[in-house]
């Protein structure tokens, strides 16, 4: 019996960081704010993120699944074909992840933070491609 190779790590972790980076696009679209008991405006109106402050948050709200998406092939350009150049190119998108991250926590809240825990536990758990 043929055994299925088996998925690195790394794939998993980003993975994992671009299905957690999805649901945040589609929380910021669709869950509405409820606001305080207190503000009279928001007795008969709640609004999205994206209705509240504006399209240009998508910018941020999509920057860490746009950052997983490219951190999927550098990674992958890494593992085949032992690049340390794409080693040092997945350490500086991991950075820019958690720079996106520091205003992400202002407008989101706590629910920013797994995404870029991810990256970076893909960024570092991707092995050197073996020599041939």
């Amino acid at each position: 019996m043929q055994q299925l190779p088996r998925i690195q790590r790394w794939v998993w972790f980003n993975l994992a960081a671009l299905v957690w980076s999805a649901l945040l696009v589609v929380l910021a679209c669709t869950v509405h704010d409820r606001g305080s008991a207190s503000d009279p405006a928001m007795l008969f109106h709640s609004y999205t993120l994206v209705q509240d402050v504006g399209p240009a948050i998508l910018i941020l709200v999509c920057a860490p699944l746009v950052i997983s998406l490219v951190l999927a092939r550098v990674l992958y350009l890494k593992t085949t074909r032992r690049s340390f150049r794409a080693e040092r190119a997945a350490w500086w998108v991991a950075s820019l992840s958690l720079l996106t991250c520091l205003p992400g926590l202002i407008v989101q809240g706590l629910w920013v933070l797994p995404a870029p825990a991810l990256i970076v536990a893909a960024a570092a758990t991707a092995p050197l491609g073996a020599r041939d």
